[in-house]
């Protein structure tokens, strides 16, 4: 019985954001390095989830529906840039993100998986004295059956 399908919608979802040309140039990574970015970057964060019991499973194994929440974050910085030039380049990296998951919202591959869709977003920004950085955190929100 498969306990949670985590593990394989994060490695999908860096496998097709790293394979995306609309996203080439742009740093994607599985997750945060701890470095500084230079300029974009793109990585998956916290996944939650939850779970409930299927009804009308059809057999005597305990199947059930799990709702994953994946953390992407999209982070821009221009060096001497403006919160507007920042926000602007995040948003057309997520129009990329949006894109890709329209067109596979099953990310093809990933055993049980139903959709993968965006729940949400939060933007914010960080000023300093060598220009300004945008933070896009958008709520990834995947559904599952699993056995």
């Amino acid at each position: 019985m498969t306990h949670t399908r985590a593990v394989a919608v994060k490695t999908a979802l860096y496998q097709r954001l790293s394979a995306a040309p609309e996203l080439a140039g742009v740093d994607v990574a599985y997750s945060w390095d701890g470095s500084d970015v230079e300029r974009e970057r793109i990585y998956l964060g916290r996944i939650t989830s939850t779970s409930t019991l299927a009804i009308f499973g059809g057999s005597p194994r305990i199947k059930r529906d799990e709702q994953l929440s994946v953390t992407l974050y999209i982070v821009v910085r221009i060096p001497g840039g403006t919160v507007a030039e920042t926000d602007a380049r995040a948003d057309e990296l997520a129009a990329a993100v949006e894109e890709l998951l329209t067109v596979d919202p099953g990310l093809s591959g990933v055993q049980g998986l139903s959709y993968a869709t965006v729940a949400g977003h939060e933007l914010e920004y960080l000023l300093d004295d060598d220009g300004c950085t945008s933070v896009l955190a958008y709520r990834i929100t995947c559904s599952s059956r699993l056995r």
